[in-house]
């Protein structure tokens, strides 16, 4: 055999044929209705994200089928990029980088306007109670700098076509991370922290009051700093 360079040996085991199969997990979501929901990665088709449902009975369906691939950018790395709530599934699409809303089985319909180069990234999206209303975060890229992060509340289904690139209900923060509705859509509570922080370094949980139109009251820090990590 001749002699080779360090790392370029011919090999049969390819990347293709390591990862083809491999598919990736994550975010569960469990309905009311027993239905169970995930994301999977999908190697074989260039990395393509897609979500499925498991129905009691053992159906398995994918509910984004391609070309849709729900995946969003903000913070660089990501976020929870999809929401179910009974027929309705919001979810971001990665080429683009726009909130759809997708109900029984119709073709989805944006509900965030395009932007030049993906500018504006959704994530993290929780739901009002009576089903009206969105809260996500948003990460906003269209200014010099360093893009700007904060928490925004969208209509939760497009009027006559239209769409909307949210409301900022909290800024002032480097970053913002998961919004979480109570069961009776009267308080919201999420993540922020700042640099030179990770989140792992130091993240404060706030608190405010979500009145009936979507508003918020002036928050409140409830745990957390600049030392001490709340991750979970």
């Amino acid at each position: 055999m001749p002699t080779l360079p360090y790392g370029t040996w011919p090999s049969p085991l390819t990347t293709e044929a390591l990862v083809a199969d491999t598919l990736a997990l994550g975010d569960v979501q469990r309905l009311p209705d027993g239905r169970v929901l995930w994301q999977e990665g999908r190697p074989q088709e260039k990395g393509r994200t897609t979500v499925m449902c498991l129905a009691p009975g053992g159906q398995r369906t994918e509910l984004t089928p391609a070309p849709w691939n729900v995946r969003t950018r903000a913070h660089e790395y990501g976020g929870r990029s999809y929401l179910a709530a009974g027929d309705v599934l919001f979810f971001s699409h990665f080429a683009d980088q726009r909130l759809y809303r997708a109900q029984g089985g119709a073709a989805p319909q944006a509900l965030t306007p395009e932007t030049p180069h993906a500018a504006l990234r959704y994530a993290d999206l929780t739901l009002s109670p009576c089903g009206t209303r969105l809260y996500a975060v948003r990460e906003d890229h269209r200014g010099p700098g360093e893009a700007t992060n904060t928490l925004v509340r969208l209509p939760a289904q497009a009027q006559a076509g239209q769409t909307h690139e949210g409301t900022v209900v909290a800024q002032g923060a480097d970053f913002y991370a998961a919004p979480r509705l109570s069961p009776d859509g009267s308080q919201l509570v999420w993540l922020q922290w700042n640099h030179p922080n990770m989140p792992w370094d130091g993240t404060e949980l706030m608190w405010a009051d979500a009145h009936p139109d979507g508003r918020l009251s002036p928050a409140r820090c409830l745990a957390g700093g600049p030392t001490e990590s709340i991750c979970q």
